[in-house]
């Protein structure tokens, strides 16, 4: 059996390397998950509230809320979340659907909120929806803690509850997915690009001596 080259050794394990790294790029290996918004168990809000199984983010479903109202999601943590973030370097991410920014109304606002308080405005951070750029349908948020509103001590070792409420001049529709924590700016936890394979060598046919 004849020894790889050298230099083709390298190659292939460059090109795995290559591979690895494509796949992971976009995978967080550090999250902690607030809410996989596939159960409509503990959410509350102004509308009521349904699973969307066809148009979701990740999982099995996202939340989704249809109607003119203030609160659109709304939940209590029974047991709260250690987020395992700081609020120097962490992140609070989720995905939300706006059917039509164009309906928010600017002038009084909206908010995503989390808390330690059980309740909102109390130990809170918060991040303005006008802030957000937001735009038609889904919309992934990295929100940077040390850049929100900072409201009494919250404690990032137990978060117990979220709210994402906005005013409105007419009936939209709303969806969020995907609730979680990440230390540092990392990326979304689904894989987006499509894996480096490896090219495949054809075999180089063996001659047959000459009789």
């Amino acid at each position: 059996m004849k020894k790889l080259p050298a230099l083709s050794l390298f190659l292939i394990l460059a090109l795995l390397f290559a591979y690895l790294s494509s796949y992971t790029q976009n995978v967080s290996a550090a999250t902690v998950t607030l809410d996989k918004c596939d159960a409509t168990t503990g959410w509350t809000g102004a509308n009521p509230i349904s699973l969307d199984t066809t148009d979701k983010k990740e999982g099995a479903s996202s939340l989704k809320s249809s109607g003119a109202g203030t609160d659109w999601f709304k939940k209590v943590y029974s047991t709260p979340v250690n987020s395992g973030v700081t609020e120097a370097n962490g992140y609070f991410k989720l995905w939300l659907y706006v059917s039509d920014v164009t309906k928010l109304n600017s002038s009084q606002g909206g908010q995503i909120e989390i808390t330690s308080s059980g309740a909102p405005d109390v130990n809170e951070y918060s991040w303005n929806l006008s802030g957000l750029g937001l735009v038609n349908g889904w919309n992934f948020l990295s929100l940077k803690i040390s850049s929100a509103v900072k409201s009494g001590t919250p404690n990032l070792s137990a978060i117990n509850y979220f709210r994402v409420y906005g005013f409105l001049t007419a009936t939209i529709t709303r969806k969020i997915d995907s609730l979680y924590f990440e230390e540092g700016a990392g990326a979304t936890r689904t894989p987006t690009r499509t894996p480096i394979l490896p090219p495949t060598k054809t075999p180089i046919p063996t001659k047959t001596a000459a009789p």
